[in-house]
């Protein structure tokens, strides 16, 4: 199973012991009609934790680059061996973006803009 910081995903009905621990406990948000939302405030090793032990596979986490929103490619970074996707930052930055003119500029950019909402 992979899980996308900040997009929604749907789980199979899990009992509400399960519900109660990856929503209230981890901080997992949980809206009926969208499913289920990993946010930089998650609990991601408890919920992928509580997953893979429930579901019985493992649960993944994929992150998007900070400045494009296409996917980091996780698998492909030079970090991946010493990457724990649970504990990063939703901060990460592609490849593309990171070579691209002016990277840390842009970067600096849209974190302050994230800074003022």
């Amino acid at each position: 199973m992979k899980i996308v910081l900040d997009e929604w995903f749907s789980l199979p009905r899990l009992g509400m012991d399960v519900f109660t621990k990856i929503v209230r406990e981890a901080g997992l948000e949980y809206e009926k009609g969208k499913g289920f939302r990993a946010t930089a405030k998650t609990d991601l090793v408890m919920v992928t934790s509580v997953l893979q032990s429930v579901l019985g596979e493992e649960a993944e986490v994929e992150v998007r680059c900070f400045i494009c929103g296409e996917p980091v490619g996780c698998s492909t970074c030079v970090y991946d061996t010493v990457c724990d996707r649970r504990r990063i930052s939703p901060r990460c930055i592609c490849e593309k973006c990171k070579n691209g003119k002016d990277a840390f500029a842009v970067y600096s950019i849209r974190f302050a803009e994230l800074l003022g909402d």
